[in-house]
């Protein structure tokens, strides 16, 4: 199974152009994924718009009529003439989506700080017979603390989700037909923080796998590539597939591709062996 994830900012370059069917040309001839988890989709802000991709969502699923898709709108504002503003993550899902859900992060009050509401994206798809859960996430840039509190949150899902494998809730009809609990966990997105800082040690600490460090010596970059103005720091990591670690994981490859300019971010692709 071939997991893609990628924030690719409204479809903006570093090379200043902005071109959704570039983006979906080179995801779908170049790498085939079976499942991609995208960040930063915009539909109807015109700050973010382009003529004839206004409704960035219809876009993307539109020229990929095979894959099933699962939309988290982080932001939602309805305008006067009746169009929607909408801002968030989306997973495209090749064999089906089984079960998803649309989780809202925590975003406490951060004074002088700029924010966005985020949103994780919870798919669960059929693999082999194995049940998968998928995350796809993009957490906080600007507050370290509102960072923390997501990273909590998606900590908590992790382990009530455990907590169902080992004592699942009685089963009924309708919406008390309550969806299945899998130990299979992958959680991917622009997470914003880099190796060494206190978010990535706060990850570890609660039992995630890097899928970096699972395959590499080391994390590559995923930003600041060809976006100096941006990441004037230069290339780091900012991305990442995390696996729960009470799985054995096998994993064919995981790379992030560097030598495209077509976001502030470098797609990242994980390949499982399930």
């Amino acid at each position: 199974m071939k997991i893609l994830s990628w924030n690719i900012q409204s479809g903006l370059g570093a090379d200043g152009i902005q071109d959704l069917y570039r983006i979906i040309d080179r995801i779908t001839n170049q790498y085939a994924p079976d499942v991609i988890c995208l960040q930063e989709i915009s539909r109807n802000i015109d700050v973010y718009a382009i003529t004839g991709q206004e409704d960035q969502l219809e876009t993307i699923t539109s020229s990929v009529p095979s894959y099933s898709s699962s939309w988290g709108a982080a932001v939602r504002k309805h305008r006067p003439e009746g169009k929607v503003e909408e801002f968030g993550n989306l997973t495209l899902v090749n064999n089906g989506t089984k079960y998803d859900k649309v989780h809202a992060l925590p975003q406490p009050p951060s004074k002088g700080a700029l924010q966005i509401p985020r949103v994780a994206v919870e798919v669960y798809i059929v693999i082999s017979d194995k049940l998968i859960r998928i995350i796809n996430t993009h957490l906080a840039y600007h507050s370290s603390n509102e960072r923390k509190m997501q990273l909590e949150y998606l900590n908590q899902l992790q382990q009530w989700a455990a907590d169902a494998a080992n004592s699942p809730p009685q089963t009924g009809t309708g919406a008390y037909n309550h969806t299945p609990v899998t130990p299979y966990t992958v959680m991917c997105g622009d997470f914003n923080f880099t190796p060494g800082s206190s978010d990535y040690q706060y990850m570890t600490d609660k039992g995630w796998l890097d899928g970096w460090l699972v395959k590499n010596d080391t994390q590559p970059a995923t930003c600041g590539i060809f976006d100096e103005k941006t990441w004037p720091e230069g290339p780091h990591c900012r991305d990442y597939f995390w696996l729960n670690n009470s799985i054995n994981w096998k994993i064919s490859e995981v790379v992030s591709d560097q030598t495209c300019p077509f976001s502030d971010h470098q797609p990242i692709i994980i390949t499982l062996d399930i």
